[in-house]
């Protein structure tokens, strides 16, 4: 169930997003008039990004993820050490963080409000990233096949135009880049999962801590401090499912690799 953060006894939603997607979205590069003309990797070792981590982020961490001091269902939520929805309240976040996406703010147990949730199986925009690994894959950045329209340059940045994302060059579509954009446009949606075992790269993303964000406020001053939450193991194994021992025996069949 996804309800959310409360403002008073902090109990929160069941679905806490990690540092680690945090520190995936973008930062916006501007010039001295403000206008957008590229973005950049997000880099704690940044004085810049380490002293105001969430300025200038790809629009997707907002629409993503509830951060301190932003609003969510007319309320400014304070996810700060000793802050109304942060630690050491109650049922507060493990990791300084809410889910955004998904949830009604209109919604309140309290008073005991309801609304139909829709959930998106499928959408436009995993159609075009799907296309886009695919195509690139197969023809490169800027091939495409006979009788398609788009190549998977187009196709990806039609996904990070609807951000309002600086679009990608050439050069710069590629399969980490795909992974990426998959990543951080489809979170929360049950593809990261998959994907990342289909690629067989579930040691590489996911055999590493899970973080989280310690934020003290002192006066208006906030200062953010990366800490390990808990410690997570992938092997590669767990790429596939082991085979039930009872179709192996009707079957034959030979168990998957070190299961």
């Amino acid at each position: 169930m996804l309800i959310s953060p409360s403002v008073s006894g902090a109990n929160g939603n069941s679905v806490t997003p990690t540092q680690n997607l945090v520190d995936q979205f973008e930062v916006l590069i501007k010039d001295g008039s403000g206008v957008v003309t590229g973005s950049r990797p997000f880099s704690w070792s940044n004085p810049a990004d380490a002293a105001n981590p969430y300025a200038n982020r790809d629009p997707r961490l907002n629409n993503t993820v509830i951060l301190n001091s932003t609003t969510f269902s007319g309320a400014v939520i304070e996810t700060f050490e000793g802050g109304a929805a942060g630690f050491p309240k109650l049922n507060a976040t493990k990791t300084g963080y809410y889910l955004k996406k998904w949830v009604n703010p209109s919604i309140n147990l309290v008073t005991s409000t309801s609304a139909v949730h829709t959930w998106a199986y499928f959408r436009y925009g995993q159609l075009l990233l799907d296309y886009a690994e695919a195509a690139f894959n197969a023809y490169g950045a800027e091939g495409k096949p006979v009788g398609a329209s788009l190549t998977a340059l187009q196709a990806i940045n039609l996904v990070r135009a609807r951000s309002t994302m600086p679009a990608l060059t050439a050069s710069q579509v590629n399969q980490a880049s795909i992974e990426h954009e998959r990543n951080v446009e489809m979170a929360y949606e049950d593809q990261r999962l998959w994907d990342v075992r289909r690629w067989k790269k579930g040691s590489n993303y996911f055999n590493q801590p899970v973080n989280r964000i310690k934020i003290t406020k002192t006066g208006t001053t906030f200062t953010y401090q990366v800490n390990k939450l808990e410690d997570r193991k992938f092997e590669t194994r767990m790429d596939w499912y082991p085979i039930p021992q009872d179709e192996i025996v009707k079957t034959g069949w030979t168990q998957n690799p070190g299961w």
